[in-house]
């Protein structure tokens, strides 16, 4: 691809009329879903030790409230990954959780749960959080702190990441990723009429053959059938781009049992995301046509490339 070519691109559909639950926080490179954001830098709280609570029966003036324990099941994300679950415990007075990652545009606060059956009379928090797709590799820490109804913010607790990068380092890649076990497919519409998805190239006529070696290909079919890899993830990797336009499709072969989930579209280049498109697909939308044929579901995004 020349230092000439460039892409013309245009989202097209991001659901059926429906949003996905961004909140006011789009400047933030940690989205916590459901969350209230502050945009402000994380505060700092007074200088305590975290892993103490205060004891309700102790008769003394309550210490600000504290974030006992923080878990998550993987200490490595990659920029653009969804659903990222952070589980915790705090003490009983606090009513709120703040999280947010270091050095990020702001934080966003979380309610309380439960009791915390493990560590009475403390109460668990949990938060679902996105990244986003332009986070930089390497380490990162996400800050919690607890916050009582008076507004008092206990010590901060600091849980380090390790962010990796998955965009793939081709002259061109489009990436499909979503956040919930279920079978989608990534569809690309190809200049010369073609279609490409993880079955190979389908033409024109409709007959799927191998991809060529060397040729663009569909990296992996993410939980086919409903066997459940874990990935949520299919790219579509272009070592030699062809001059022309592109459309992108989403299609859900199978919910899985899943009531829907929600999906991201990036479109790449060497490595960095030139344009991206966000949606949502439910369990009534297997093989939905959307405008094309059943198999190719939603159409969500159109670029094009020219030398």
């Amino acid at each position: 691809m020349s230092a000439r070519t460039f892409f013309a691109l245009a989202v097209l559909v991001a659901g059926c009329g429906e949003q996905l639950p961004m909140g006011t926080g789009l400047v933030a490179q940690l989205q916590v879903r459901g969350g209230r954001f502050v945009e402000a830098p994380f505060p700092a709280g007074p200088d305590a030790d975290a892993s103490v609570a205060p004891d309700p029966d102790g008769g003394a003036p309550l210490a600000p409230p504290v974030v006992a324990v923080v878990q998550t099941a993987n200490l490595q994300v990659r920029g653009g990954q969804l659903g990222k679950t952070f589980n915790g415990s705090v003490s009983f007075n606090a009513t709120t959780v703040a999280v947010g990652l270091e050095a990020d545009r702001g934080y966003w606060l979380v309610p309380v749960d439960a009791r915390d059956v493990d560590l009475p009379p403390n109460l668990t928090f949990h938060a679902v959080a996105d990244l986003a797709s332009d986070l930089a590799p390497g380490p990162r820490t996400v800050l919690f702190a607890a916050v009582d109804a008076a507004g008092r913010i206990g010590p901060r607790r600091g849980l380090p990441l390790t962010v990796l990068s998955e965009l793939p380092d081709a002259p061109l890649a489009v990436v499909l990723d979503w956040d919930r076990p279920m079978d989608l497919d990534l569809l690309v519409a190809l200049p010369d009429g073609t279609t490409l998805g993880s079955r190979g190239i389908r033409t024109a006529a409709g007959t799927w053959t191998r991809v060529a070696t060397g040729g663009p290909r569909v990296d992996l079919n993410s939980n086919a059938g409903c066997v459940i890899d874990g990935r949520n993830r299919e790219a579509a990797t272009f070592p030699v781009p062809a001059a022309g336009a592109y459309t992108v499709r989403v299609h859900l072969f199978a919910a899985c049992g899943e009531a829907g989930t929600a999906w991201r579209v990036r479109v790449v280049r060497g490595g960095a995301v030139v344009s991206e498109a966000r949606g949502q697909s439910f369990a009534r939308d297997v093989d939905a046509p959307g405008g094309g044929p059943a198999e190719d579901g939603r159409r969500v995004l159109d670029f094009s490339v020219a030398e």
